[in-house]
Formats: C-alpha cells, structure tokens, sequence
C-alpha cells in the first residue's frame, strides 16, 4: 500500500460522487472544485510513482493515473461549458473503466490479484481460505468511495452554506444516504472477509503477546474509529439534512470525513499486511 495508490482511490471516489449527483440539480462550483482537487492528487501522485517507483503493481497506477486524469480533465472542460447532461455521462463512463479494473482480476481468479493494486501480503504463520481474498476488489472500491465521497458530501454541505437557495435537499439526501450505505457494506465485508478469517485462523497458533496487542490495537482503530462511529455520525447528519439543518450536518461530515480518512488508510494497511479485505 503506497500513497499513490492512496490519492488514485481518493480521485475515484470524487468522481463517483459526481457521476452520482443529478447534474442539474447541484452547482457548476462543487463540480468544478471536485475536479480541481482530483487532478492536483492525481498530480502529486504521479509524481510521486516516477520519484520512487513502487515494487509492486506500478502497471496498475500507470494504467488508472491517466484515465482519471484525463476523464476528471475532460469534465472540467464539459463543466465550464455548462454541458451538464454531457459531463456526467463522461465521468459515469470513467469510473466504469476504472470500476473493471479494481475488480475484473478478482472475479476472474486471477493469481496476480495483490500485484493489481499493490498489495502484498506478508508471509504470516495463519493460512487463510482463498474466497476472502475476491472480496478486496469491491473493499478497494468502496475504500475509493468512502474518502473521496465524504469529502465531496462535506463540500457540497458547506456548498449549502454559500448557493443553498440555488439547490433543493435532495442532492444532499441522495450522497449522505450512499456514504451511510457505503461504511454499511464496507463494516460488513471487513468482518465477514476480514475479521471472521484472521480471528479463526489466528485462534489456533500461538504468537507473541506483543504482536497480538498490536494487530488488535490496529483493528479496534480501523473498526470503532474508522467505520462505526463514522457510520453513527453520518446517520446523525442524515438526520440533519431532512429538516435543513445543513450547517450542523456539515459540521458533523467534518469529522466523520476525518475519521473515515484514518479508518480507511488503516485498513489498506491491514490488508496488505494480511491479505484479507479489512
């Protein structure tokens, strides 16, 4: 797990965010902002794998980089004409693509699936069963969706605050309700993919007392901190937006974004330390 993987998820979830949302119904402003910051992670990102070219799976940054970079470019451009219809269709149609590429060699079995995304286990002393390791496709994916997702729901919150009156609630309803949705799928295929296999696995090998606290220290973080007290707050904001409190609802994505952040860089950790989709 590396930080140009890190920033290429971040830049998928942003544009998921606005392949979701009606284009007419949010403002030409969020959209653009999205693509500003989707194209300067991208950016650092790129320059950051031509730096220090990563061991592992640099065919799949190679790969994905550019085609976010060049459909968040495209976007922009369809953006600043005001060509609403034309720019969601362009950025549904790349993160399709990109979708494929995340998931495509795990539905097909592939053997090189870690070397995909730059993951590689360690050698641990607990073998684990193979099907687990299908689901880290579509955890990437959400990963993807969580942090660049929660980031662009807080803006459009705090874009309520600036052009609230040229936006109905519904744009807002819509994205806090797949964030909430999202960190749901997401707990559960962390427990049932993650936690169920490695705590099995674990139960019958004995290890160090040291290295069993730590790898409990790091799940209790990626689980309370990262997905359930995200999960909690997000209901809450939720809450908020069906009665138009947007300014509290946005305070609240404030952190649960933060939050979420943490979580999900601690869970590529793991899963690249375990191979298991935590």
């Amino acid at each position: 797990m590396s930080l140009p993987l890190v920033l290429i998820l971040l830049s998928y979830g942003i544009a998921l965010s606005q392949a979701a949302s009606n284009a007419r119904a949010v403002t030409l402003h969020w959209l653009r902002l999205g693509d500003l910051v989707a194209l300067s992670l991208l950016g650092i990102a790129g320059v950051a794998v031509l730096v220090d070219a990563p061991e592992h799976g640099a065919w799949a940054l190679y790969v994905v980089g550019p085609i976010l970079t060049a459909g968040a470019f495209v976007h922009l451009m369809l953006v600043q004409s005001g060509r609403r219809s034309a720019q969601r269709g362009a950025i549904a149609f790349v993160c399709g693509f990109v979708l494929l590429v995340f998931v495509l060699p795990y539905v097909a079995g592939s053997l090189q699936w870690m070397q995909a995304l730059e993951l590689k286990a360690r050698s641990t002393e607990a073998q684990f069963h193979a099907w687990p390791q299908l689901l880290i496709g579509p955890a990437v994916v959400l990963t993807g969706w969580l942090t660049g997702g929660s980031l662009m729901t807080m803006l459009l919150g705090h874009a309520y605050l600036t052009s609230g009156s040229e936006m109905t609630q519904q744009p807002f309803i819509r994205l806090v309700q797949l964030l909430f949705f999202g960190l749901l799928a997401r707990l559960a295929i962390a427990l049932v993919g993650g936690l169920w296999p490695w705590w099995s696995a674990r139960s019958g090998v004995r290890t160090e007392h040291g290295g069993d606290m730590i790898a409990i220290l790091m799940m209790s973080a990626r689980f309370l901190m990262g997905l359930v007290v995200p999960m909690l707050m997000t209901w809450m904001a939720l809450q908020c937006v069906r009665i138009r409190s947007n300014q509290s609802a946005t305070g609240i994505l404030y952190v649960s974004s933060t939050m979420i952040l943490v979580g999900e860089f601690i869970g590529l950790s793991l899963v690249s330390t375990n191979g298991l989709p935590f």
